[in-house]
C-alpha cells in the first residue's frame, strides 16, 4: 500500500522492478506449457449455472494436462481455478467442492458480494489440501484492491500495473481463452485477444481460439458479432466459437 500511495519516482521504479520479476518468473514457468485462459466477471455468483460451468471444463482441462490461468480473483476467476485444483478429482468431489463453496458461512452478511465469504472458499481447502497438485496460475493485481485474490491457484503472479497483468494473461493462453459472462475488464480482454489473433501471422505465431460460454449471453449483448466482423478475412475467424455444454 505504501507503494500505492507513494507515487514518487522510487515508487514507480520498485513498482516496475516487481513487475518485471513477475513477469520473468511467470514466463519461466510457463515456457513450453499448454495454457488455456478463462476470464469471466469478479460478481458472478457461486451458486451459478456459469459458476459450475465453468468450473467442470476447468477440471476436464487440468486433466488433460492443460495449465489453466484466470486472473487471480473471485467469481469467474475463482471457478477457474477451483476447476484446476480438482483435476485430479472424481464427478462427486466436485459435487462436494461445489456445495461447500455456495454453502454461505455463518458470519456472512448477504448484504455483500459472495466473494467476501472468504471462508467458504477456506472450507474447499481443507476437504481436499493446499493447492499445487494440478497447475493453475492467478495473475491478480493490487489496481482492483475489492477483489480478493482466490484460494485455488497454485500460484499467483500479483501485478501493480494492470495494463501489463492483461497482455500477460492474453499472450500466455497460447491455446486459447474461454469467455464466461463478464463486464468491461472482460470484454477489454476479448477485444485484446482479438488484436493478438488478427496481426499473429504478421508477429509470426499462430491465431487461438477464442469461446464464449453462453450462446444467448454473448449473441444477445452483440459482442460475439462484433467479435466475428472484426475476424472477417482472417484465419482466426474459424476459431471463434459459442459454446453452452460443461465439457
Amino acid at each position: 500500500q505504501y507503494l500505492l500511495d507513494n507515487c514518487g519516482i522510487q515508487s514507480r521504479l520498485k513498482q516496475a522492478e516487481h513487475d518485471f520479476s513477475m513477469t520473468d518468473a511467470l514466463y519461466d514457468y510457463l515456457q513450453k506449457k499448454p495454457v488455456v485462459g478463462i476470464m469471466g466477471g469478479h460478481v458472478l455468483k457461486r451458486d451459478s449455472k456459469t459458476y459450475e460451468q465453468v468450473v467442470r471444463i476447468a477440471q476436464k482441462l487440468a486433466s488433460l494436462g492443460f495449465v489453466v490461468i484466470s486472473g487471480g480473483g473471485p467469481g469467474a476467476m475463482e471457478a477457474a481455478n477451483l476447476g484446476a485444483y480438482l483435476g485430479n478429482k472424481s464427478d462427486s468431489d466436485i459435487d462436494i467442492a461445489l456445495n461447500i463453496i455456495k454453502t454461505p458461512s455463518a458470519d456472512y452478511d448477504p448484504e455483500l458480494p459472495q466473494y467476501t465469504d472468504v471462508a467458504a472458499a477456506r472450507r474447499v481447502v481443507e476437504k481436499f489440501g493446499k493447492p499445487g497438485n494440478m497447475a493453475s496460475i492467478g495473475v491478480p493485481t493490487w489496481k482492483y484492491g475489492n477483489e480478493p485474490s482466490n484460494v485455488f491457484a497454485s500460484f499467483h503472479a500479483k501485478f501493480f500495473s494492470n495494463a501489463l497483468r492483461e497482455d500477460i494473461l492474453i499472450q500466455s493462453s497460447n491455446c486459447g481463452i474461454l469467455y464466461a459472462a463478464g463486464s468491461a475488464g472482460t470484454r477489454q480482454e476479448m477485444f485484446q485477444d482479438s488484436c493478438r489473433n488478427h496481426y499473429a501471422e504478421m508477429d509470426g505465431y499462430e491465431s487461438c481460439p477464442m469461446i464464449f460460454l453462453d450462446s444467448q449471453y454473448w449473441k444477445t449483448n452483440g459482442f460475439f458479432d462484433i467479435m466475428q466482423n472484426i475476424s472477417q478475412g482472417k484465419p482466426y475467424g474459424n476459431l471463434l466459437k459459442l459454446h453452452d455444454k460443461t465439457v
